[in-house]
C-alpha cells in the first residue's frame, strides 16, 4: 500500500531523531548532535515518548512511586487512581503543573476546587499551567480551560471502573471517549494492554502524517485508514530499524554499541505527527516550537 521510498523516508527520519538522543546521552556537545538544519532549529519529540523530558520526570517523581504508595490497595482501585493521574497530567501537560497539583487519590468537589485554585494562582503569577505542545479545547464551554479540565476529570473518575473493565486498549479508549471532553488523542491508560501491538489511538497529527506517507500529500486521512498505515509501517521495522546504532549513525568513534529503542506500534503513530511537522518545515512552513535544549541528568539519560 505504501510506496517503498516513502517507507524508507519515514524510517530515515526516525533514525536521525534517535541518533540525536544517543549523541546527547553520550555527552557530545550540541554542535555534534546533528548537522540537519531543521533538527537544529526546531523541537521534535523523541522516537519513544518515555525519553521526552516531561515524561521522564513524571515517571521519576510520580509513577515510580505509585506502586509503593498503593501496596495495600486492591488492583482495581490502583488502576483507577493511576488512570486519573495519567489523565490529569496529560491534560495540563507540564511537569511544573504536575508538581503543583501533586498526586491525586480520587476525585470529588474538594479535589476539583483544589485543582482549579492551583491553576488560578499560577495564572495570576504568570506561571505555566498548560503545555504549548498541543491545544486543550474548551469543548464549547465558556468557562476557563482549567475549569473544563476539572469537569472532565470528574467524568473520567466516575467512569473509571467501567473504562478499565477490559484488557483491550481499543475498548478502554472507546469508553474514555464517551466522556465529554475526551478525544482519542487525550485517551491514555498507564499500562500495557493486550492489544498493544495491534491497535493505537490516532491523533490528528498522526492522520496527517499517515496521509503524507501513504499518498505523498499533506492531507489528513480517516483514523481507520491511518491505523492501517501505522500497522504497515510497524511491520516494516525489521528491514528499516537497526537494533544497534552504527558508528556512522552516531557520528563519533566508539567501541561500545548503543542500542536503538525497541519500536512499539504507538511510537509509529506519534512519529508520523513529528514526520509531518518535519516535512512541513522542509516545504517552507514552521512548526510551533524552536529547539531550546536543557542538558542535565534527564537528557543525558543518567
Amino acid at each position: 500500500m505504501i510506496p517503498p521510498e516513502r517507507v524508507e523516508a519515514f524510517y530515515k527520519f526516525l533514525v536521525a531523531r534517535e541518533s540525536i538522543r544517543l549523541r546527547r546521552e553520550a555527552g557530545l556537545p550540541r554542535e555534534e548532535w546533528t548537522s540537519d538544519p531543521i533538527f537544529k532549529q526546531f523541537s521534535f519529540t523523541n522516537v519513544k515518548r518515555e525519553h521526552d523530558r516531561t515524561t521522564t520526570l513524571l515517571f521519576r517523581e510520580f509513577y515510580a512511586a505509585d506502586l509503593d504508595r498503593h501496596l495495600n490497595t486492591n488492583w482495581t482501585e490502583y488502576r483507577c487512581i493511576t488512570l486519573l493521574n495519567c489523565a490529569l497530567f496529560r491534560y495540563f501537560g507540564t511537569i511544573e503543573m504536575a508538581r503543583a497539583i501533586g498526586w491525586t487519590e480520587g476525585w470529588d468537589d474538594k479535589q476539583s476546587l483544589r485543582i482549579r485554585s492551583v491553576a488560578e494562582i499560577r495564572l495570576l503569577q504568570g506561571e505555566t499551567v498548560f503545555t504549548s505542545a498541543y491545544l486543550v479545547p474548551n469543548c464549547g464551554s465558556t468557562s476557563p480551560k482549567h475549569e473544563v479540565v476539572a469537569q472532565i476529570m470528574g467524568l473520567i473518575w466516575g467512569h473509571a471502573r467501567h473504562v478499565l473493565d477490559t484488557s483491550s486498549w481499543q475498548i478502554m479508549c472507546e469508553r474514555l471517549c464517551q466522556c465529554w471532553g475526551v478525544g482519542s488523542f487525550m485517551a491514555s491508560t498507564g499500562w500495557i494492554p493486550d492489544d498493544w501491538t495491534t491497535w493505537t489511538p490516532v491523533g490528528p497529527g498522526g492522520q496527517r502524517g499517515a496521509g503524507r506517507v501513504r499518498d505523498g500529500v499533506l492531507e489528513k486521512i480517516p483514523e481507520r485508514e491511518a491505523l492501517e498505515v501505522i500497522r504497515e509501517l510497524y511491520k516494516a521495522r525489521a528491514d528499516h530499524w537497526p537494533p544497534y546504532a552504527a558508528p556512522s549513525i552516531l557520528g563519533y568513534e566508539s567501541n561500545v554499541p548503543r542500542r536503538m529503542v525497541l519500536l512499539d506500534l504507538t511510537d509509529i503513530q506519534f512519529q508520523l505527527c513529528e514526520f509531518d511537522k518535519y516535512s512541513r518545515v522542509a516545504e517552507g512552513r514552521r512548526p510551533k516550537r524552536n529547539f531550546k535544549p536543557t542538558v542535565d541528568d534527564v537528557t543525558k539519560g543518567s
